[in-house]
């Protein structure tokens, strides 16, 4: 007796009116590619191709139920390697479950995890953000992708890789915006690559945008002074000590330019004294941009544009050496020192300011400019009226102008 054949799931089931039909996954997926507008739009309503067939009553032959438990398995079986630290064989495990089902999320995160326990960035980042397509308002998945951008850029910048690392912890810092450590890694990064223009904007941004605090005026200042802006280093240690007083980082910043301040200081005193006064004159104005609050700097560098006949300038110098003399000078207080300003400083600045009106006005008279002349001499007798020698450059003036 003949048996019959067998007849296996991918054999074709011959329904009653003689057309062969699928076993229900190929069924699954023939319906979605009608559903397709391409395949609409071609063959419009026609269902000359469509195969159809009586559904198996046997759950095992089902195709959605075959994959979702092969599905499983692989799942359970990469989870199992996970706990083993077979993170090799979990992602086998779990590129294979995704390619069944790729709209899992938990397959994508689970995976991205196998990578980045063996520290392949960069497919753990491809399984991620796979994941966030999948569902953008998850920020569970977001956060974890940003730390992985993070942990990526520290292993770069580790490895003096700058520019890698600084693109990894900008999209780390993009994803985070909330986190300011992802920022200050961006700020090392460029710091590190010689940026420092960049860094101080990205700082100056921080200032405007959150609360200010000491810190990140410090860390401006530092910013200021490695491009040696010298006087906006100052300006905002200045603002540190404002919010802290105490700050011992913009103390020992600021005993720094001071300390540069004195040694420019004494550079040009030895210039001036050996009669190169414009040598001088560049050293004092280095020297007044470190400190410049300092009003006995004013005072010199005053009394140097007086002898270089830029007399303009020296009678602004003069008036802001007695002015900053008046009240105390900069930061005495925040670096435990007195006031600088005294009575013989105030003094020295009212007669060199004297000289250097009298000073003009001679210059003045030498070129025919009598009546500007008096007035500069009318200016300096209202500051010191025993002077005679100041009546006298007055008189002698008034003279010319009236005979002219």
């Amino acid at each position: 007796m003949d048996s019959a054949p067998l007849r296996t799931t991918s054999d074709s089931v011959k329904p009653d009116n003689g057309s062969p039909s699928l076993p229900p996954l190929e069924a699954q997926h023939q319906e979605k590619a009608e559903q397709s507008p391409t395949v609409q739009s071609i063959f419009g309503s026609s269902s000359i191709f469509r195969i159809t067939g009586p559904k198996t009553d046997r759950p095992d032959l089902r195709g959605d139920l075959i994959i979702k438990n092969r599905v499983k398995s692989l799942h359970n079986s990469g989870l199992d390697a996970m706990s083993k630290s077979e993170f090799e064989k979990a992602v086998i495990c779990f590129t294979k479950a995704i390619t069944l089902q790729p709209n899992q999320i938990q397959l994508h995160v689970d995976m991205g995890e196998a990578y980045l326990q063996v520290c392949d960035f960069n497919s753990a980042i491809h399984s991620y953000w796979q994941a966030c397509h999948l569902d953008p308002e998850n920020k569970s998945v977001l956060y974890r992708l940003a730390f992985i951008y993070y942990l990526q850029g520290q292993c770069l910048f580790d490895r003096g890789m700058f520019v890698d690392a600084l693109g990894s912890f900008t999209k780390a810092a993009e994803l985070r915006p909330d986190v300011r450590p992802f920022q200050y890694r961006s700020l090392a990064c460029l710091t590190a690559l010689g940026r420092y223009s960049d860094s101080l904007k990205l700082v100056t941004k921080w200032l405007e945008a959150d609360e200010q605090t000491a810190d990140l005026f410090v860390l401006k200042a530092r910013l200021h002074k490695q491009l040696n802006q010298v006087s906006l280093c100052h300006h905002s240690l200045k603002s540190a000590f404002q919010l802290s007083p105490a700050c011992p980082e913009a103390r020992g910043l600021l005993l720094q330019l001071r300390e540069a301040g004195r040694v420019l200081r004494q550079q040009a005193g030895t210039k001036a004294l050996e009669g190169n006064l414009h040598d001088a004159l560049l050293r004092m104005n280095s020297a007044v941009q470190a400190c410049p609050e300092e009003a006995p700097y004013y005072l010199f560098r005053g009394t140097l544009q007086r002898r270089l006949k830029d007399f303009s300038a020296a009678i602004k110098d003069l008036v802001v050496a007695m002015e900053l003399s008046e009240s105390g000078g900069g930061h005495a207080d925040a670096l435990g020192e007195g006031e600088e300003g005294t009575a013989a400083l105030q003094e020295e600045g009212h007669t060199q300011l004297v000289l250097t009106y009298n000073d003009f006005a001679v210059h003045c008279f030498s070129r025919g400019l009598y009546k500007e002349a008096a007035m500069l001499l009318s200016r300096a007798i209202e500051d010191h009226r025993n002077e005679s020698a100041l009546f006298i450059n007055r008189g002698a003036g008034g003279l010319e102008f009236c005979s002219g």
